[in-house]
């Protein structure tokens, strides 16, 4: 009887045994599953986050680019309400008032050029009343 209940022990012992195994075993193995789906998730969620965050700041790069090259009616849409799209309004704004002064600066310029030719005309016609005049009135040699 003693050998009997050793052998049930035994043998209850080797199915408990043979059950952790086998349970925990399926425990890490859907730990693994959940762990990797988890990964999974969060990759593509920061993939997605660093997009949204990326290609404003490309674009604004990118017409940045343009507006160096002169093109001051260039504007970029704002299309949200955090940093980014307060970054994208200031940069409209800059670029307007960019626009204004060349625009401005043009009208002096060309306002200035005007001045300039008056000015030279002004000059020859003081150079030729100064030759009538002393054809006219010669000075007197000494």
């Amino acid at each position: 009887p003693i050998k009997h209940i050793e052998d049930l022990i035994k043998k209850s012992t080797a199915n408990t045994e043979s059950t952790l195994k086998s349970d925990s075993t399926y425990i890490v193995t859907q730990f693994l599953i959940v762990f990797c789906l988890c990964i999974f998730i969060m990759y593509f969620t920061g993939l997605k986050l660093s997009k949204s965050i990326s290609n404003p700041i490309i674009e604004l790069s990118k017409k940045t680019e343009k507006i160096g090259n002169g093109n001051f009616s260039l504007r970029i849409p704002v299309e949200s309400n955090d940093e980014i799209g307060h970054l994208a309004f200031s940069f409209n704004k800059m670029t307007a008032n960019l626009e204004k002064y060349v625009q401005d600066l043009a009208k002096t310029t060309a306002e200035k050029e005007k001045y300039i030719v008056s000015l030279e005309s002004l000059k020859k016609f003081k150079e030729v009343c100064f030759l009538v005049y002393s054809l006219l009135f010669p000075i007197a040699k000494i």
